[in-house]
């Protein structure tokens, strides 16, 4: 069924009463459980984005996703990966081994590129599980917005991989964008 015209162009300079959805059925401001439209505003830029990364097949995403958010709201993007090995989960910040120093440096390197592109990038690892050391990591950085990959996992290991991001964004009181894969 076609929506009715709009009312609330430029053509038309009074304040629309309500909202037709689209069986054309108007929706009114006031209804409870209905948001107030002439209520709503903008939101305002993110101060500082964050992109989590575990060097995968979604990385490229995650990366592109968050550079261009925040090339778009001109700010800050910290660049996160969480080494999970049981010497990083019991030593943390004080581990040494090569696997952390390989780390590292591929986040640095990652910090360079993006700075060829304007974008201000920092880097930090975190040691342990992810869904425990992200929050802290994001809390003390001032991050706004988080950008975690989709797997793109089927069955049990999309379940697995669903759930770690569910209850990672649980534990966060920020806004969490999911960056899929095509196909």
């Amino acid at each position: 069924m076609a929506q009715p015209p709009c009312s609330c162009g430029p053509t038309n300079s009074r304040a629309p009463t309500s909202i037709a959805t689209p069986t054309g059925r108007p929706i009114q401001p006031s209804q409870p459980g209905n948001v107030a439209v002439d209520r709503i505003e903008p939101a305002r830029p993110f101060r500082k984005i964050a992109a989590a990364l575990d060097f995968g097949e979604a990385d490229a995403e995650v990366l592109s996703r968050a550079a261009g958010l925040a090339a778009a709201n001109r700010c800050p993007l910290l660049l996160v990966h969480c080494v999970e090995s049981a010497g990083a989960a019991a030593l943390g910040g004080e581990i040494t081994d090569t696997e952390s120093q390989k780390d590292l440096d591929r986040l640095r390197r990652y910090t360079i590129v993006l700075g060829k592109h304007d974008i201000q990038a920092e880097a930090e690892l975190g040691f342990g599980d992810p869904v425990r050391v992200l929050p802290e990591i994001l809390r003390r950085h001032g991050v706004e917005l988080l950008v975690v990959g989709s797997h793109g996992h089927r069955g049990l290991s999309d379940w697995l991989h669903g759930s770690t991001i569910d209850e990672l964004r649980h534990r966060l009181n920020i806004s969490v964008l999911v960056a899929g894969r095509e196909g």
